[in-house]
Formats: structure tokens, sequence, C-alpha cells
């Protein structure tokens, strides 16, 4: 009638035949049709025509995850990218109390644009007590087995079937080998038999196997019930926050299990952004010095060719800063080009110095990295080669901070304090004894960058702008200068680009908004100067791009981009494209620990925010632990009927999230990766927070009901936060 294509789907006739389940299921579909995300096939009616019964859904073009897996495993940041997508699905039909009750790989769609479809809602469930976790099951018949007609009742085909889009007779209420054990032995389920069956997902399209499959339904049941996965068949580049949330889904007493798709959708994206939750552990229990190891990302390794372009972000395949209509191939050549990745940990009783500008740095070479060891309270250079399997320090280098190659790779410059003073020393690549560059009064100077001129330009102090000087040693010359009418604060990181006359850095100068971060050019004969964009600490690469830290707001300062840029006329030539997120950015300075070498190997320290836990503490001080996953916490706020906890979770990058004290469930209130400092309204119906996009400030009243309906309260140009709400409706903020 309406001219589209669908889905149908015909009921089986044992089904039909019975009105009550008949009735029931048209009501259920009433539900299943309200529902509205863009990861779930729609469901747009249950018809009857001449005596059939079917359903009309949307027609899902594309793959199913099992033809997906069928060809193979899924490459780890494929398979998380897709799994984040039907995490957020099933969050979403649990939040209106609808089950999927059949989740398998055969039932989720994958589209050209790789977006992930959850189908085939047909014999969901509707809760109306909102699947709540440790209902109780229905009264057994006196045989033991699930009521006849109970719409829980689990049945099963006589032979195995395989899985299809389509569920076939004898498979209404379930796939054997997705099957969660409860759902196996006929009781009532809830949400958590979905996130079994997620479970099992999963680690299918990670292993390219089924668990618990056996050769009839009955030996499939058994091993649903008493086997234990293989969790050595996961591939060793399963991050362990992800092993750890295979292990909470696929708990076989329900109670045990992971409680929300939520924290399913939340482990996954942290697992794509950054380090493991086993590595932030570690830095918690280690002091602000502590060892994070090298995050190093060999991105491109082809002998002898200048690959640097082929940086791609770890969850990407396409390379960056080319014309749609050229293929990679086309634009940097026919070789073949691998991505591998890889962490160095440090040796025991060793930790990263971090400072507050450089702590390692790649050789030009890109084969090896020197770092700042702290042991004991020694602090010297430490060097990794990839071909070795463990680090060595580097003699001479005692008291070293900031290490920074020669271009030719054949020295190592460093600073180092010597009687109240900083000085700016150098070494063979191998170690040796330590030559004087140049010795600054006081401690601030900051060793920059050692550039193609063969010059070394370093900050002797924040506000003495850029300086030059001979790696010979020798006068040191002022390049630059502070303009104090213009806002200007600090000049830094400066880097010569190829023709040897143009000199990129970072003018940092206090805004309207707060601090502002830009990249600018200077003609190093005439002195000219211009800005380019909003960012930092700015690298010139072999194939035409800057690659630097992005601008604007404090999570853009952890995310590297790319953007081309015309090294003759000085301009940028193109749109920014993001290479890698999560690097560790230094609070004060801004210096964004990373490096990257010719061929195109990209090293970087991972970001660590701190792990929090929620604790109720009493009058007397006695503390109580609230049963919620730890998290980078920030600025709680008990509900007025003290059941729930609004919570900021993240810092450069933050959401609100809502922990219910009595389901014990943590959920996302926003996804804009830009709120925090929630409030509650005296009677429970709104939270006012703050949401930063683009250096402004809006305060946002939100309805804890539906996030949907959201009110702009206020805007500000500079940092705006809602400090409490009076019993009036008056919002303070500061």
């Amino acid at each position: 009638k309406l001219g589209r294509e669908v889905a149908i789907k015909v009921l089986p006739e044992a089904f039909a035949d019975d009105p009550e389940r008949l009735s029931r299921f048209d009501r259920e579909a009433k539900l299943l049709a309200a529902l509205d995300h863009p990861n779930i096939g729609a469901l747009y009616e249950f018809r009857h025509e001449d005596g059939v019964h079917f359903l009309v859904m949307q027609l899902v073009e594309g793959d199913t995850l099992a033809d997906r897996i069928a060809r193979g495993p899924l490459d780890i940041d494929e398979a998380l990218a897709i799994f984040a997508q039907i995490a957020e699905a099933l969050e979403a039909a649990h939040e209106e109390g609808i089950v999927h009750r059949d989740l398998k790989s055969g039932n989720i769609k994958i589209t050209e644009d790789d977006r992930a479809i959850v189908i085939d809602f047909g014999i969901a469930r509707a809760d109306s007590r909102k699947a709540m976790p440790g209902a109780p099951t229905p009264t057994p018949s006196p045989s033991g087995d699930a009521p006849r007609h109970s719409p829980d009742a689990t049945t099963l085909p006589s032979t195995p079937t395989p899985d299809t889009s389509v569920t076939t007779e004898g498979m209404l209420l379930g796939t054997p080998s997705y099957m969660s054990p409860e759902q196996a032995r006929g009781k009532r389920v809830d949400k958590r038999a979905d996130i079994w069956a997620f479970g099992c997902c999963l680690y299918q399209a990670l292993c390219a196997e089924k668990l618990f499959e056996g050769a009839t339904v009955a030996d499939t049941i058994k091993n649903v019930l008493g086997d234990e996965p293989n969790w050595k068949r996961l591939p060793r580049s399963t991050p362990a926050r992800i092993r750890n949330l295979l292990r909470r889904c696929l708990e076989k007493d329900p109670r045990r299990r992971l409680r929300d798709m939520g924290d399913a959708w939340f482990e996954i994206t942290e697992a794509l952004a950054g380090p493991s939750e086993e590595e932030l552990a570690e830095l918690e229990r280690r002091s602000t010095r502590a060892k994070i190891g090298v995050g190093v990302f060999l991105l491109v390794t082809v002998a002898g060719a200048l690959l640097a372009v082929n940086l791609i972000r770890v969850t990407v395949t396409t390379p960056i800063g080319h014309d749609s209509n050229t293929t990679p191939r086309q634009a940097y050549g026919a070789q073949d080009r691998s991505v591998y990745r890889f962490t160095i940990d440090l040796p025991p009783g060793q930790t990263l110095g971090l400072e507050i500008n450089r702590t390692m740095e790649l050789s030009p070479s890109g084969d090896r990295v020197v770092y700042c060891g702290l042991e004991g309270d020694t602090l010297q250079l430490y060097g990794r080669d990839f071909n070795r399997g463990e680090s060595y320090p580097i003699e001479g280098s005692t008291g070293a901070s900031t290490p920074f190659f020669s271009p030719d790779g054949q020295w190592i410059a460093f600073r180092r304090a010597s009687a109240g003073n900083a000085e700016l020393v150098k070494i063979p690549a191998t170690g040796g004894t330590p030559q004087l560059i140049v010795e600054v009064p006081g401690l601030p100077a900051t060793a920059q960058y050692w550039c193609v001129d063969d010059m070394i330009y370093y900050n002797p102090a924040p506000s003495e702008g850029i300086w030059r000087v001979s790696p010979s040693g020798g006068d040191a010359e002022k390049i630059t200068t502070i303009d104090r009418s213009k806002g200007e604060l600090l000049h830094g990181y400066a880097r010569v680009l190829p023709d040897k006359k143009t000199l990129i850095f970072t003018s940092i100068a206090r805004g309207p908004a707060g601090i502002d971060y830009f990249l600018e050019w200077m003609d190093l004969q005439t002195g000219e100067r211009d800005r380019l964009l909003e960012g930092s600490l700015a690298t010139y690469l072999p194939t035409g791009h800057l690659l630097y830290v992005g601008g604007g707001s404090a999570a853009d300062f952890r995310t590297l981009m790319a953007v081309p840029f015309d090294i003759e006329h000085r301009m940028i030539s193109g749109s920014p494209r993001s290479v890698v997120s999560g690097i560790l950015v230094h609070p004060v300075s801004g210096f964004a620990h990373y490096s990257i070498a010719a061929n195109g190997t990209l090293a970087f320290v991972p970001s660590s925010p701190k792990l929090r836990e929620l604790v109720w503490i009493d009058r007397h001080g006695r503390d109580e632990g609230i049963q919620a996953p730890a998290r980078p916490y920030l600025n709680p706020r008990i509900s007025p009927d003290g059941r729930r906890i609004a919570v900021t979770v993240g810092q450069a990058d933050s959401d609100v999230w809502i922990y219910d004290l009595e389901r014990g469930v943590l959920s996302p209130f926003t996804r804009n990766g830009s709120s925090s400092f929630p409030n509650w309204t005296t009677d429970g119906r709104y939270i006012v927070l703050a949401s930063f996009v683009n250096a402004e400030a809006t305060l946002l009243r939100m309805t804890t009901q539906n996030v949907q309906e959201t009110k702009v309260i206020y805007r500000s140009p500079g940092l705006v936060y809602p400090s409490s709400i009076s019993k009036d409706g008056r919002l303070a903020w500061s």
C-alpha cells in the first residue's frame, strides 16, 4: 500500500492456534512497534489475513553477523564497534521492559555502512516490571517442567536447526546455542538472558566458533548447563577489559551476571578508546609518576618507505589525508601497509618519569624509543629497541629529562639540572660522556627539538619566547617575542619545516573563553608570522600533512589530528582527520606525550583517568562500599528520594550516569562526551547539568524519564558549573 519493501514473517501455526498466546503477542507487538532506535529493526504491524498471522517488519539489507563470522573471526576493533551498537540496541529495548530472548548472530544484520541492526524480536517478552533482576520464577508443573502454555516455556526442536535470520518453528522461544542456563531450564527469564546471548555472540565473533554447540539439542543444552567457555580460544590481542566483560556476561548464575547492557556498552567503548582496566588500576596503585608504559603503535612498517601518511586510527582502516575519489594505493604507492600495535611494559621497580614536557622520544628511524625512567630517586634515560625484549640504561644520562634525537639519530640531547640552573646537553645515541650545549639560568628551561636546520629550539622560560642554539654550543639567539597586547602567554614546541625557513610553533594566549592554543607559522628570514588553526604540538609529515593535538575542548587535547598542509603557501589545504585518541596530556603545560618517526611509527603514553569508588560514609566516619564498578567518578549527587545517584563519569570527556541503589545498575544518562556536574531538582523529575561544547558552557535541564526532553537554561562563553537548586526551584551556579 505504501510502496516500500518490507520483511514478512509468518507465525507458526501452533502459535497462532493458541488464542491466549496470540492475544498476548498482539499486545507485545504493539510495544515493540513503539521502539524507535537506529540499531533495532522496526516492527510496523501485526496482521491477520485469510487465516494467516504475520508480522510486517523493516527490511534490512546486508549480511547477518553469522555471514560475517562464516568468513572468519572479526578483527578486535571491528567486532567492538559492532557490539557497541548491539549493546545500545538491547539497552534501549530493556529500558522499555522488552527482552529479546532469541538474540543470536543470525538475528543481527550488518549494513553496508557497518551499522549493526538487531532484528527478529518475534519472541520478545514485554515485562511490566521492567525485567527486574531477582523476579520470582513461575510455579512449575508437578512434573517439574515449565507449564505447557506458559509464555516463558522453552520449546526446542528434536534435532539441531541451523541459525537463520528468521526463526523457524520449534525455535520460537530460543536457539539452544545462545540460551542462558535459566532459559534452557524453562524458567522465567529477564534481560539477563539477553546479556548471556550477547556474550555468546561476542565470543563467536572473536573466535569464529559457537559456544556450547553439541551434536544434538540435548548435547547443546547439557553443554550450556555444565561446560565453561574455552577462554584460551580468544585472540591474544583481546583487551583484558573485554575478557572480563565476557566472563561477566557468561556467568551461569544470573545473580552474578552483568546486570545492564549500558555497562557492556561502557566497557566496549572504553576498550576502543584506551588502555585496559588492569592498566588503569595499575596506574592508580602507583604515584603520579606512575609506570604507565609507553604505548607504541607501529602503524606502518615497510622498509625504506616514508609512510607517515598511512597513520590510521586503531578502529579505522582508511588512510588519512587523501581525496575520497583517490584510493590509498593510488595516492601513496602500491606497497601493502600492515598495522601493528603493542605496549611496552617497564621493568619491575621502574616507573615512567612524567615531566611537564617530553618524557619519551622515538628515534628518527622508528626502531627505538628512549624514555625517562625513575628507579628509586634516580632519573635517567633508558632505551628500548623494538627487536629486543628489554630496556637498558643509557650511559651518561643521569638526571636527564625531555630527551630528543638529532635528525640523523646519532645524538640524544636532553635537559638536566645543575647547581640551580638548567643545562641542555648531548650524548652519543649509544651513551657516553655528556657535552654541554647551553646553560640557562633557573630551572624552567625546556628542551624542545633538534630541527632539520641543525639547530636546537627551546624555551629558557615561559615568558621568554622561543630561542635557538647550535648543537655545538655558542651564543643562543631569540626567535620570537611574546606579544602581551594580544594576550599571549607562551610560545613553544617549535619545529622547522623541510624548507628550513618556516617555523611552526604553538602560541598560548588568554582568550574571552579561557586559554586558547593556536598553531602559527613564522618566516625565519623576515619574522612574518600568522595563525593556522586551533591546536598544539605540530609535526610536519613527509606526505604534506600536519600532525597535531586538537584545540577547542580539553578532550581534544587527548586526540591526535592530521590535516593537509601546503608548505609552499603555508596554509591548511584540507579538513582535519582524527588519528588516535587517549593520549596523556600534562594538566598544566598541555603537553601531549607522543612522538612520531619518519617511517610512520607512532608512540604515545596513554591517558590515565583515576578510578574511584562510590562509598557511603555515616556521621561517625564509618564507610560502606556501594556495589558500583570503579570508574573515574566526579560530583556525585543523591536523588531527593535517596534511591539514585547522579554522577559524572570521566574527566576530559565526561558524561552523567545514574546509579540505581536498589537495583545495583549503573546506566548512562547523557552520551555527548561533554556533560558534568549533575544536580537534582527537589521533585527528582529533572537533572540540571553543565555541557561544554566548543568552549561554550551550557546549563541544561533534562528529564529523568526521557533524556530527549532537554531545555537550555543558560549559555556562557566561560566555564559555568551548576552548584545547587533550592526548594523553590532557583538555580545557583559559579
